[in-house]
């Protein structure tokens, strides 16, 4: 059963979302600058992640949806990509969870692996669909594969950090 006190409501709500938006405003300082694919990461899947493993199905979701609809709305087009990918890590956390030990950090980052390519595929279709260079299909792929596993490999650097301060967060409450 949630405890109704204010340090429950801001180590499940409040922090995560200060921790994401400032992963954001690194994510739209620097990491987007960088010249390689490999580097232009989602830095907020991870973060996704973390809130489905401290919160219930919905508030994880509505969370989920509500970070979605801002980082969409910041990139400039609101088609649903963040937020989707999003639902999906929350969704996929709360369903994996009843059949494996998700707080073991390897699942979560192959989980967040999942993710980020169905996110990637989702991209380079849209890609595909938009592009007027056909030529560079091949590489605009290799690109996206290559971020998924940059997403894969700095997962825990963005994870881990949140799941410590939650974890604090819950031992003194």
């Amino acid at each position: 059963m949630l405890e109704n006190s204010s340090a429950s409501w801001f180590r499940r709500g409040i922090l995560p979302t200060g921790y994401a938006l400032l992963v954001l405003l690194v994510q739209a300082q620097w990491v987007e600058l960088l010249k390689w694919a490999f580097f232009k990461v989602d830095l907020l899947l991870p973060v996704a992640f973390q809130v489905a493993l401290f919160n219930p199905l919905p508030a994880a979701m509505a969370w989920a949806l509500g970070l979605g609809f801002v980082v969409d709305t910041l990139s400039g087009k609101l088609w649903g990509l963040h937020m989707g990918t999003y639902c999906l890590a929350v969704g996929l956390y709360h369903v994996a969870a009843d059949r494996l030990e998700m707080t073991h950090p390897v699942y979560q980052i192959v989980c967040i692996g999942f993710c980020g390519l169905v996110q990637s595929v989702m991209l380079g279709f849209y890609l595909q669909w938009t592009s007027v260079f056909p030529e560079w299909q091949a590489t605009v792929w290799s690109g996206l594969l290559l971020r998924t596993a940059g997403t894969m490999v700095l997962a825990p650097a963005v994870m881990f950090p949140l799941r410590s301060l939650m974890d604090d967060m819950e031992r003194t409450a």
